[in-house]
C-alpha cells in the first residue's frame, strides 16, 4: 500500500522547480513532474505515459515540437541516445519557445536514469545584460582621454584601459602578464622608476600603503620628465580606482592657469547641465528674498517667462506673478503672500502639497540656509496622486469586475453596525453561482472572467445604488442591504438574484446556462460581528446549495451547531487517515452459473475510536468535499490489491472510483504503482465508476478509462439505470461490466415494470458483450429471477455481507488447496 511517505514522495517530485525525470534500468519512465511536460510537450503531456522508453519520448518529442527540432531526425536521436548511455557534463539547449535549460543526467548505482532540466532563461538574460553593460563600459573606459586602472579589495587588477599603457609606457603584453598591484608596482621598480634602492623593500612599501585604501592625489615625474597626476579614490566595499593625467605641457606652459579656468568653467556647465535635467523645480533666493539660481523645470512646472529666471528677482514678484496669471483662483493674493512670509521669517524647514487651479498637485519643500535664505524643490505630484489613488481603490476592490472587495465590505458591515442606532437594520447576503465550475471546464477561464463580469453587471441591476455588492473570491459574491423592512427586501432581492441568474448569458457567441444559491443573515439578530454575520450567511449559502441550488436561505441557529458538526467530521476524518483508522471490508461476487466466488468489492469502512461505525454515506461526501478522498482513494487501491495478493489467482477484486479521483492527474500513476507493488495480473483489479463521472469531464475521464483500460485493467459501470443517461455512455466507452441498482432488484417482486428493466438489462449486457451483475440479491427468488433473465454475476446479502480481510479469508478460502470456492 502507498504510505504517506510515498505521497509525501510524489509531492516533493512536483514541488521541484526543475523538469524532473526518472527512467528504470529499462529506459522506461517511471516518474515525470509537471514541469518535465509543461517545458518539452506543452499541449501534449498526455502522450507522455509510465512505462514507454526513453526512445519513444524523443519520438514523442520530434513530432510533437517540429519548431523546435528542425532538421533533427533518428541520427539526431541516435546522438541523445549514446550521450545518454554515456552522461557527459551537463549541457544547455533551447527549446521552440525559447527557454534556455540546463541538463544534466546521473545514472544510479540499480541502472535507472534520473534526468533533472533547470530553467536558465532569466539567468541568460541576465548574463547577456551584464554582457551589454560590460562592453559599454569598456568602451567608455578605452574612449576617456585619462588612464585608468581599478582594482578590488585584494589588489587584484579589475582593468585597466590603453590610455594607462601609454602613459605609463608599459608594453603592450603587460596587458596580459599584469594582475595584481604588486605586478605595476614591480614592474617600474624594476626599470628604475622609483630610484635606487632594495626593489622588494620599494614593493612592499608601496603596496603596505596601497592596502590602506586611502583617498590620494599626487604628481609623479617619470625618468624621462612626463609629469603624471595620479588621482586615487576609494571603492566603497573595497579597491580603489585611479587616474592618471598627463600634466607636463600643463606644467611647461603658462596655459595651466587658463586650463584651470576653463575647467571651473566647464564643471558650472555641467552645474547648470545638472540644474536643468533635474525632474524637480529648484529656486534658491538669499536672505534679502531674491534670486541666487533656478533651474528650468521651476520655470515650466509654472509656466514662467525667462526673465524670472535671472538672478535678483525678487520672490514677492514671482509670487505675485503667479496670482495674477491664476495658479491660485479665488485666494487673496495678499494673505497669500503673508502666509509664505511667515514661512520664511519663521525659518523652518517645510514640506506642503499645493493643489493649482488647473488641479495640478506640486509637492513643495522648503529648506532655509545658514546665514539666512532658502532653497526649495517643487514636483508634480499629480500622477503620483493618481496612482495613490489608483491603489487604494484597489486594495478595496476586486480587479475583474471592480466590485468592492471582503476587506471593504467588511468596512461597510462595521459601519453599519455602528450606525444601527439610527435605526437602519440590515442584510448580509452571501451567493455562489451554480455549475460554475463547468463554464471553466468547458470553454476555459477567459470566459469564465467574462462571466463573472456579466454576473456583476446583473447584480447591479438587481440591487439599489446604496447597496454595497463585493466580489469575495472565485465565483463567490456578497451583498450588503440596508433597509428598514428586513427581511422582507432581502427576501425580494434574493428571489430576484436567483431569478435574473438563471437567465441564459451570451459569451462570445458561447450561451451558457448557470444559477444562483443565497443565503442571507439580518443584524441583529444573526451576529453583530462583521466576521460573524458573514459566516452565518455563508452557513445558509451552504444550506441553500445542499438544498437543491437556484434558491436562498436564511440562516437559523441550528445551522451552526450543523456546521460545528460537519467541521469535527473534517479534523476527525484527517486524524483517522493519518491514524490508519480506515478498513476494507469484501462482499463476494457469485457466479450465478457455478455458484462459485469469481471476486470480492472492496467496501471502506472507518471505525471512529468515540463514535464506534460510521457510515460510509456520512463521511464519503465530507472527504470528496476537503480534497481527502484523492488520497484515501490511493490508499484502498493499494491495499485492496495487497489484499487480493491472498486469494487464487483467478479471483479479482473490485475497487470503486470516486468522480473526485478522476480530477487528479495522478489516477492512472496511482492505479499503476498499485499493480506493480501487489505484483496482481491489472485483469483481476475492477475499477467501478458511476455515470456521474462521465457528466463531469466526458472526454478528459474517456481518455483516463482508455488509459486504465490498455493497462488491463477491467471497468465496470455501478448503480446502472439510475443516471441521467445510461445508453449513450455505453456507446462512448466499452465497458467490461455493467452493475444494475439494487432498487430495482428490490422491486422485482412488487413491480412488473422492475422485472422488465432487470431482463431489459440482461440482454443489452449481452448484445453488447459484457457481464451483467445483479446487487443487493437478499432472497434465493430473487436469485432465481435475475439468473433467469440472464445476469451472469450476482451479490448480497443471500450470500454475505461485507466482511473484513480475515472473516473473508477465513470463509472463502480456509483450505489454502482448494482452486476454486463455492457458496
Amino acid at each position: 500500500m502507498d504510505s504517506p511517505l510515498e505521497c509525501r514522495l510524489t509531492d516533493i517530485v512536483e514541488s521541484i522547480p526543475a523538469g524532473f525525470l526518472m527512467c528504470d534500468s529499462q529506459d522506461r519512465i517511471v516518474v515525470c513532474n509537471s514541469l518535465f511536460k509543461q517545458w518539452f510537450f506543452p499541449g501534449c503531456g498526455h502522450k507522455l505515459k509510465l512505462g514507454m522508453t526513453y526512445r519513444e519520448l524523443l519520438e514523442v518529442f520530434i513530432n510533437e515540437s517540429p519548431s523546435a527540432m528542425m532538421g533533427r531526425d533518428e541520427e539526431w536521436i541516435e546522438r541523445r541516445m549514446a550521450r545518454r548511455r554515456n552522461p557527459e557534463e551537463p549541457f544547455e539547449h533551447r527549446l521552440a519557445d525559447g527557454r534556455v535549460l540546463r541538463s544534466s543526467e546521473k545514472r544510479t548505482a540499480d541502472g535507472s536514469t534520473i534526468s533533472i532540466h533547470v530553467d536558465m532563461t532569466e539567468l541568460h538574460k541576465q548574463k547577456e545584460a551584464a554582457d551589454r553593460k560590460s562592453d559599454q563600459l569598456n568602451v567608455i573606459i578605452e574612449t576617456i582621454d585619462q588612464g585608468i586602472s581599478m582594482f578590488d579589495g585584494n589588489l587584484d587588477l579589475v582593468a585597466f584601459n590603453s590610455r594607462c599603457i601609454n602613459l605609463l609606457e608599459f608594453p603592450e603584453d603587460f596587458r596580459n602578464k599584469a594582475g595584481t598591484f604588486e605586478d605595476f608596482i614591480r614592474f617600474n621598480a624594476e626599470r628604475g622608476e622609483y630610484g635606487e634602492g632594495d626593489i622588494e623593500e620599494q614593493v612592499s612599501t608601496r603596496v603596505e600603503l596601497a592596502r590602506q585604501f586611502q583617498p590620494h592625489r599626487f604628481e609623479r615625474v617619470r625618468p624621462d620628465g612626463t609629469v603624471i597626476d595620479i588621482h586615487g579614490t576609494p571603492i566603497p566595499g573595497g579597491g580603489m580606482v585611479t587616474t592618471y593625467t598627463d600634466m607636463t605641457e600643463s606644467r611647461r606652459s603658462e596655459e595651466a592657469l587658463l586650463k584651470r579656468d576653463e575647467e571651473l568653467t566647464e564643471q558650472n556647465r555641467r552645474f547648470n547641465a545638472a540644474l536643468d535635467n533635474m525632474s524637480q523645480g529648484l529656486c534658491m533666493f538669499d536672505k534679502d528674498r531674491r534670486l541666487l539660481v533656478c533651474n528650468k523645470r521651476y520655470l515650466e512646472l509654472y509656466d514662467m517667462p525667462e526673465r524670472f529666471a535671472e538672478p535678483g528677482t525678487l520672490f514677492d514678484d514671482v509670487i505675485r506673478f503667479r496670482i495674477e496669471r491664476g495658479d491660485y483662483a479665488g485666494i487673496d493674493p495678499e494673505k497669500h503672500l503673508e502666509g509664505w512670509n511667515k514661512i520664511i521669517d519663521a525659518g523652518e524647514a517645510l514640506v506642503k502639497i499645493q493643489t493649482l487651479s488647473d488641479d495640478r498637485t506640486v509637492a513643495i519643500a522648503h529648506q532655509p540656509m545658514p546665514g539666512g535664505g532658502w532653497v526649495s524643490t517643487h514636483e508634480d505630484t499629480t500622477e503620483l496622486q493618481r496612482i495613490q489613488a489608483r491603489l487604494a481603490h484597489m486594495a478595496h476592490h476586486d480587479e475583474l469586475t471592480n466590485l468592492p472587495n471582503r476587506t471593504f465590505l467588511r468596512e461597510r458591515v462595521e459601519a453599519a453596525l455602528t450606525a444601527r442606532g439610527r435605526n437602519r437594520n440590515f442584510a448580509i447576503m452571501c451567493l455562489d453561482l451554480d455549475r460554475f465550475k463547468n463554464v471553466n471546464d468547458t470553454i476555459g477561464h477567459p470566459m469564465g472572467d467574462k462571466l463573472l463580469q456579466a454576473v456583476a453587471e446583473r447584480l447591479r441591476g438587481c440591487v439599489r445604488q446604496s447597496d454595497t455588492i463585493a466580489r469575495l473570491g472565485g465565483d463567490e459574491f456578497a451583498i450588503l442591504q440596508v433597509s428598514p423592512d428586513q427581511p422582507n427586501a432581502a427576501t425580494a432581492t434574493a428571489q430576484r438574484i436567483c431569478e435574473v441568474l438563471s437567465e441564459p448569458f451570451d459569451l462570445d457567441n458561447h450561451q451558457v446556462v448557470i444559477g444562483a444559491s443565497v443565503g442571507i443573515a439580518v443584524a441583529p439578530s444573526d451576529g453583530r460581528d462583521p466576521d460573524q454575520l458573514i459566516k452565518n450567511a455563508d452557513m445558509a449559502l451552504y444550506r441553500a446549495k445542499n438544498d437543491g441550488r437556484g434558491i436562498y436561505r436564511f440562516f437559523e441557529a441550528e445551522m451552526d451547531a450543523r456546521m460545528q458538526t460537519r467541521r469535527n467530521l473534517e479534523l476527525d476524518l484527517r486524524r483517522a487517515f493519518k491514524a490508519s483508522e480506515f478498513e476494507l471490508h469484501y462482499q463476494p461476487l457469485i457466479s450465478l452459473e457455478s455458484d462459485e466466488v469469481t471476486g470480492f468489492e472492496a467496501l471502506l469502512r472507518w471505525h471512529h475510536p468515540l463514535r464506534g461505525n460510521v457510515s460510509p454515506a456520512e463521511f464519503i461526501p465530507v472527504a470528496e468535499e476537503i480534497g481527502l478522498i484523492i488520497p484515501l482513494g490511493e490508499w484502498v487501491i493499494n491495499q485492496a490489491c495487497m489484499d487480493a495478493t491472498r486469494w487464487p489467482s483467478h479471483t479479482k477484486v473490485a475497487v470503486n472510483l470516486s468522480p473526485a479521483q478522476f480530477r487528479s492527474e495522478n489516477l492512472v500513476n496511482s492505479v499503476f504503482g498499485a499493480l506493480a507493488r501487489s505484483r496482481i495480473a491489472p485483469h483481476r483489479l475492477e475499477l467501478e465508476i458511476t455515470e456521474h463521472v462521465l457528466l463531469q469531464h466526458n472526454e478528459s475521464t474517456l481518455h483516463t478509462l482508455h488509459a486504465l483500460r490498455d493497462m488491463g485493467v477491467r471497468i465496470a459501470m455501478d448503480d446502472f439505470g439510475t443516471g441521467y443517461s445510461s445508453l449513450s455512455y455505453l456507446r462512448s466507452f466499452p465497458f467490461d461490466k455493467i452493475k444494475i441498482d439494487r432498487s430495482f432488484i428490490n422491486d422485482l417482486s412488487n413491480q412488473d415494470e422492475a422485472d422488465v428493466i432487470v431482463r431489459a438489462v440482461a440482454s443489452l449486457s449481452q448484445n453488447l458483450g459484457m457481464m451483467a451483475t445483479a446487487e443487493g440479491v437478499e432472497t434465493e427468488t430473487q436469485r432465481d429471477q435475475v439468473k433467469a433473465a440472464g445476469y451472469t454475476e450476482m451479490q448480497g446479502f443471500l450470500v454475505s455481507p461485507a466482511r473484513p480481510i480475515d472473516e473473508i479469508n477465513a470463509r472463502f478460502f480456509a483450505d489454502a488447496c482448494i482452486g476454486k470456492s463455492r457458496l
